[in-house]
């Protein structure tokens, strides 16, 4: 199974990251709330330091944060999910944000190929009956 760094282990994120973990991903996660890591390790994950130490080596990258200013934090700088992000892993974002962040493209991206889900669009999975057009 794939060795997944998950960043944002609240309300939406720690359901996430243990369904991860029962499929049998290994998953290291990064929460700023010491009692969701601490959640993470007893549905066992492992709880990461920092952002760095939860992405680094992952093939998958999922963020699932509470604003954009989070995500441009997290993504960004010196110590951020690009700069830290190994080579060709995908990054997913499940973060609910404004529409300007999501669109936004890190400016500081590697020349390395790193895939960053929101850039290639996928569909995302949706509840719900699906509306005629």
């Amino acid at each position: 199974m794939s060795r997944i760094g998950f960043v944002g282990l609240g309300n939406m994120g720690a359901p996430m990251a243990r369904n991860l973990v029962r499929s049998g991903h290994a998953v290291h996660g990064f929460d700023v709330v010491s009692a969701n890591l601490e959640s993470l390790v007893a549905g066992g994950g492992v709880a990461a330091a920092s952002v760095q130490d939860a992405v680094r080596d992952a093939e998958i990258v999922v963020t699932m944060l509470p604003a954009g200013q989070h995500v441009r934090g997290v993504y960004g700088g010196a110590t951020g999910v690009i700069a830290t992000a190994s080579k060709g892993a995908l990054l997913i974002d499940c973060s609910t944000i404004d529409v300007r962040t999501a669109r936004a493209r890190p400016k500081t991206r590697r020349a390395r190929a790193i895939s960053i889900s929101s850039m290639r669009r996928y569909p995302a999975v949706r509840s719900g009956p699906r509306r005629p057009r």
